[in-house]
This record gives structure tokens, C-alpha cells and sequence, in this order.
């Protein structure tokens, strides 16, 4: 006598495969979460520092086209 019954066999390997299937996605699914969770603040930090770095390039346009503004070549010709 068989312990499983022949045609149980098959359906077993079937949820055994399904189980195994569904529980390598979940853990990559909670893999990418951690990952995000932990590269979050890595990019915020670097978002910041290139805000910082947007306005001070901002300004030194701004400087710079104040300057060429005298230097100029219509402001030259107006001399």
C-alpha cells in the first residue's frame, strides 16, 4: 500500500513548486523594498547637496551676467 496515493503525487510536486515560486518572489520583493528603504537616504542627501549646488551655480550665472553686462560690447561702444 501506498502511503500517498499515485495520483497525489503530481499535485504535490505542484504546490510544493508553487509554494517555492511564491516564496522567491516575496522574498524579492522585500529584497528590493530593503534595498530602496536603505538607498533612500543616500539619495535624498545627494538631491540636497545638488540642490545646493543648482542655486550657487544660479547665483555665479547671475554674477557673471551682471559682470559681462559692463563689459560688454554694446556697453564698450556706448563708452
Amino acid at each position: 500500500m501506498y502511503i500517498i496515493e499515485p495520483i497525489s503525487i503530481p499535485l504535490l510536486v505542484l504546490v510544493a513548486l508553487c509554494v517555492t515560486v511564491s516564496t522567491v518572489l516575496v522574498a524579492g520583493v522585500f529584497y528590493i523594498a530593503i534595498s530602496i528603504k536603505l538607498r533612500r537616504p543616500i539619495t535624498l542627501e545627494l538631491e540636497e547637496k545638488y540642490k545646493r549646488g543648482h542655486e550657487q551655480g544660479y547665483r555665479d550665472a547671475l554674477e557673471d551676467s551682471k559682470r559681462s553686462d559692463k563689459t560688454s560690447f554694446h556697453a564698450y561702444r556706448k563708452k
